[in-house]
């Protein structure tokens, strides 16, 4: 397995990835892991994924593949400690934000060119 790399403030937050399980009931299917990955491998973990107190993965379920694409063997987490309605609506609410943002093309292109 390949090691770890990323934010030390969230480094004692790491779990065994394969005590993890990706959520079977997450709407969003289009994850770019390659993208991800390729994040990941550039810049490290700096977002932890949450999780079910039974290790089911809420948010995050795209940055676990990567993570996993990439042999890392370990991954940070915060555990959500609502239930499992909460939890549902935590899930889809935090897909569904970003889906809804927009970008100020003015400030990314030069960004982008830079």
């Amino acid at each position: 397995m390949a090691e770890w790399r990323g934010n030390e403030t969230i480094k004692r937050l790491l779990v065994d990835i394969d005590t993890l399980t990706l959520d079977p009931e997450n709407a969003r299917r289009d994850h770019d892991v390659d993208a991800i990955a390729a994040s990941l491998r550039k810049h490290g973990q700096q977002q932890v994924a949450v999780v079910s107190k039974d290790s089911r993965v809420l948010i995050g379920n795209g940055r676990i593949k990567a993570a996993r694409k990439l042999k890392w063997s370990q991954f940070a987490v915060m555990i959500f400690t609502g239930n499992e309605t909460e939890a549902r609506s935590l899930s889809i609410r935090d897909n569904r934000t970003t889906e809804l943002s927009e970008w100020d093309y003015e400030i990314l292109l030069p960004q982008l060119e830079g």
